[in-house]
């Protein structure tokens, strides 16, 4: 549970040495081994009933069919709302990409919007339109998997243990 600035310099050197720096792999692949997604599904795991597992060992299940057919369903909103979480982190995010990207044809939406603003003439026109096209794929997303989100959230406080 370290905060995100003291491993911003350790990262940012590994994705240099890695050679990813400019490229879209540099912002999505920090984010997917974040803490608070391997918390959320280790919590998740946690909360099915060992008995399901122990049923499904005595039914002569092995290791990988009992996670593919018994874990993995019953995690399943638990991973659409952690797709959801860490869509809208990376969509959103100015930051990172910011240091990441230095091509101006690889730039994220929000840091485009952020040099479109920047100078002594504002498009205003184009700046809405930019906000809105980030807009868009946020509720397109959400609509999507509406059923899915709420299912996530209620369920979220059912423990088995």
């Amino acid at each position: 549970m370290i905060p995100a600035a003291v491993t911003l310099i350790p990262i940012f050197l590994l994705l240099r040495d890695l050679k990813l720096l400019n490229t879209y792999f540099a912002i999505w692949l920090p984010a997917a081994a974040a803490v608070t997604g391997i918390f959320l599904m280790r919590q998740h795991f946690y909360s099915i009933p060992v008995e399901l597992e122990d049923a499904a060992r005595v039914d002569g299940a092995g290791r990988f069919r009992i996670y593919w057919q018994i874990c993995l369903p019953l995690v399943r909103g638990a991973m659409v709302a952690l797709s959801i979480f860490v869509f809208l982190g990376l969509w959103n995010d100015l930051f990172w990409p910011l240091i990441v990207l230095s091509e101006r044809i690889s730039l994220t939406l929000p840091v485009g919007l952020l040099v479109i603003q920047q100078g002594s003439y504002i498009q205003r026109g184009l700046a809405f339109a930019g906000a809105f096209i980030a807009t868009m794929p946020v509720l397109i997303f959400y609509a999507f998997f509406q059923r899915k989100i709420i299912a996530g959230i209620t369920t979220a406080g059912l423990a088995g243990r």
